[in-house]
């Protein structure tokens, strides 16, 4: 009876060092899979030209992987700070813009965000994306030339003409892959009104840094083939193959990350085309055919803006039913 007890003690011992060696073995396989995996996408982002930074951890994370081509956009060897804190690196910085690259704090608390950085002659997008297992993921892009040449505004948001050919792209690529003709075309103004920015984090009393952020609510949210383009100091001009009801989704998604980061109240208006008798077809006359339908609904989008100024909630302009005012909560 006592050689059977310790012969079930023994077996039981060894089994749970067999599990526990499997478990190890699985976990050093998963993290080599996870390192090869991180490798190969430095590998890639450093062919496309765009640098990554992965910072790891709640809040104050560190700093644990990134590419060569982020030391060249940033014109730094990263090497020393590799498992530096986020706090630790910022304390050594001393530039007025390499502080503002570095500063990952997003003061909209949103999952993601983009943004136009100046960085000595360079221009950078910088694109942050929140990872489910605590940290982030910064991807950088230089962007020199598509400012110079006027396709993007110091905001980070596209020119009209850009836009417009971004959004010709969209549909053109739609259509040649579905068939399918977009049966409706929206524009909006969109005002931020009443605006008490706060000043943790970044400067909402600069001009620039003020229009950088409203400008990256609308990058972060430019989803459905939404295009955001500045038309004035808190203003911004939005453009999209959307229905009516999508129009109104979308507002309220603006309306609530404005409310939530308490800077300013939501003014907006929208004109919906219906476009079921002339649809917008894939062909060279696309960008001049979107441009003059621009011109045409923004106009009708700022007197819906300025009925919006007046009451509460977003005020959308049809065809068939027009002005109608609805709810932005």
């Amino acid at each position: 009876e006592d050689s059977t007890d310790w012969n079930s003690y023994i077996f039981q011992i060894l089994d749970k060092q067999r599990r526990l060696g499997i478990l190890e073995s699985t976990h050093q396989f998963l993290e080599t899979l996870h390192l090869r995996e991180i490798e190969r996408t430095r590998e890639i982002l450093d062919q496309l030209q765009m640098g990554l930074m992965v910072l790891e951890g709640e809040e104050d994370g560190q700093l644990t992987h990134f590419n060569h081509r982020l030391e060249i956009l940033l014109n730094r060897d990263l090497s020393p700070w590799q498992g530096w804190t986020l706090s630790q690196i910022q304390k050594t910085l001393e530039g007025k813009e390499e502080r503002a690259v570095w500063n990952l704090t997003d003061p909209w608390e949103r999952p993601s965000g983009t943004e136009l950085l100046p960085l000595g002659a360079s221009w950078i997008m910088r694109s942050i994306f929140a990872l489910s297992s605590h940290g982030m993921v910064a991807v950088f892009r230089d962007v020199s030339f598509e400012v110079e040449s006027g396709r993007l505004d110091p905001s980070g948001l596209p020119s009209l003409d850009e836009a417009i050919r971004m959004l010709s792209r969209q549909i053109g690529w739609t259509i040649r892959h579905t068939g399918i003709p977009f049966r409706h075309f929206a524009v909006a103004h969109l005002r931020v009104a009443h605006s008490q920015f706060r000043s943790e984090a970044v400067d909402f009393a600069d001009p620039v840094n003020r229009i950088r952020t409203l400008a990256g609510i609308l990058f972060s949210e430019r989803g459905d083939a939404i295009i955001p383009i500045r038309a004035g100091q808190d203003d911004f001009l939005l453009m999209g193959a959307q229905s009516p009801d999508r129009c109104k989704r979308r507002s309220r998604i603006y309306a609530a990350s404005l409310a939530e980061a308490k800077v300013g109240t939501l003014q907006i208006g929208w004109s919906v085309r219906s476009l079921d008798q002339r649809p917008l077809r894939n062909g060279f006359q696309l960008a001049a055919e979107l441009k003059r339908i621009l011109e045409e609904q923004a106009r009708v989008a700022e007197e819906a803006l300025q009925r919006s100024a007046k009451q509460s909630g977003g005020f959308l302009y049809t065809d068939d039913g027009g002005y109608e005012q609805f709810a932005l909560s």
